[in-house]
Formats: C-alpha cells, sequence, structure tokens
C-alpha cells in the first residue's frame, strides 16, 4: 500500500461520522488515465463498498467536478498494518478547495 493509498483508510478509520473530505477535483472519469489517481479513486471506492464512506461528487463548472467522501456511521475497525502507520504518524489530511459547499 502506498502512502497515497494510506491516507484514505487511514482518515476513514479516525474521522467522525460527518467528516467530509475532498479527494480529487477535476473529471474523475477521464483523470483516471493517470496511476496514482485511478488507485486513489479505487481505494476511496472500497472504502465505500465497505460502508465506512459515501462518495458525492458537486460540479464546480462544466466539465470540473469536486469528488468527496463522507464518514459513514458505521463504525471502523482498523487492521494492524493501519495501527502501525497511525502510530508512526503517517497520515496525510486534505481540506476541501476554496469556496467549495460540501
Amino acid at each position: 500500500m502506498t502512502a497515497q493509498q494510506e491516507a484514505p483508510t487511514i482518515w476513514a478509520v479516525q474521522a467522525q461520522p460527518g467528516d467530509r473530505v475532498v479527494y480529487h477535483e477535476g473529471d474523475l472519469a477521464s483523470d483516471r488515465h493517470h496511476k496514482g489517481i485511478a488507485h486513489l479513486a479505487d481505494e476511496w471506492l472500497r472504502l465505500s463498498n465497505q460502508g465506512l464512506v459515501v462518495l458525492l461528487q458537486k460540479r464546480i463548472e462544466i466539465g470540473r467536478y469536486a469528488y468527496f467522501a463522507v464518514r459513514s456511521a458505521k463504525p471502523a475497525s482498523a487492521p494492524d498494518q493501519i495501527k502501525e502507520i497511525m502510530a508512526n504518524g503517517r497520515l496525510l489530511i486534505e481540506t476541501p478547495a476554496a469556496g467549495l459547499d460540501c
């Protein structure tokens, strides 16, 4: 798991229900050809499939969207790997882009 992939999982484990994070700005459908973006989007989708986050998008302008995750109320059980990452202080926190009403 790369640092970029660790961030969504760590965020989901530490976030409180209702917390939000913008994980991409642009057009995810066309931006997915970038390997890093595809892996990041896949990681957020995995967390959504587990019921830990709800994925939403908001149009900023034509062809440009803010993609964000909202922490669900489902409890998270952190695997050993995530506990180790948290213990080492390797946590990346993203904040919503300016002007977004997430």
